[in-house]
């Protein structure tokens, strides 16, 4: 089942999740398909003989799909390689399912990586190139979307910054290995309040003996703990370490 009717997703696992049935499959004659320019590079072309055989014994199951280009033809953007193989066995035509030509590249793009990932399963386990590449053209496709100001994921802490932070905002003050020293378990001189009340907490464990502050199953180094400020737009990493002093 797909569903076909549920607004825009930018998922891959959701535009794969198109809702129809073979009802709605259509027999288009091969001659005016054609194939997505990506599609062998991405997911290759391997086995369409035994592809053929396995169709000619048991027959064609399911449809391939395709976007309608409004010119008399159709661009396959999967089953590329069952329409290879229905072809070999001299048919002339195949079920398809028919959708609009999408408007934008990325959406192309998505929707040719998650029919095909999640679609029809075609990350191949046994190569690795295949794997690397649909990784890459993904990586590209948000790339695209970020630039274009239609990525609908994950934000980045500098596209948070550009979005909510104030003109000119940038990483906080600390540099990279600055130290710190706390006198028991008060706030250290020039540390920022704020990411003083993250870890005092974890600061007060470690400095009465506790060597896992987390708990078990966290840190590796007894007396280490790791911890961040709650700064949602440039958090900072702090490593704690107890000093053990001789007395």
């Amino acid at each position: 089942m797909r569903d076909i009717h549920s607004g825009r997703n930018t998922t891959l696992k959701k535009i794969a999740n198109k809702q129809c049935t073979m009802e709605d499959t259509k027999m288009l004659d091969s001659s005016c398909l054609t194939e997505h320019p990506d599609n062998e590079y991405l997911f290759g072309m391997e086995g369409i003989e035994r592809l053929a055989e396995g169709m000619r014994k048991v027959g064609f199951k399911g449809a391939i799909e395709v976007w309608d280009m409004k010119d008399g033809t159709y661009q396959i953007y999967s089953g590329a390689r069952r329409n290879r193989a229905n072809t070999l066995l001299g048919n002339s035509r195949i079920k398809a399912f028919v959708y609009p030509y999408p408007e934008s590249e990325t959406e192309r793009r998505r929707e040719l990586l998650g029919a095909n990932i999640y679609g029809r399963n075609a990350v191949q386990r046994d190569n690795a190139i295949y794997t690397a590449r649909q990784i890459s053209y993904l990586r590209e496709t948000i790339r695209m979307e970020r630039e274009n100001g239609i990525y609908e994921g994950e934000k980045t802490r500098e596209e948070l910054a550009k979005e909510y932070g104030v003109e000119g905002i940038g990483p906080c003050h600390y540099k990279a290995g600055q130290e710190f020293i706390c006198d028991r378990h008060r706030e250290p001189e020039g540390m920022c309040g704020e990411a003083w009340k993250c870890i005092q907490h974890y600061a007060y464990a470690l400095y009465h003996g506790a060597d896992t502050p987390f708990g078990e199953g966290w840190m590796r180094k007894p007396g280490v703990a790791i911890a961040t400020c709650n700064d949602g737009i440039r958090p900072v990493t702090f490593k704690l370490e107890r000093i053990e002093m001789e007395e």
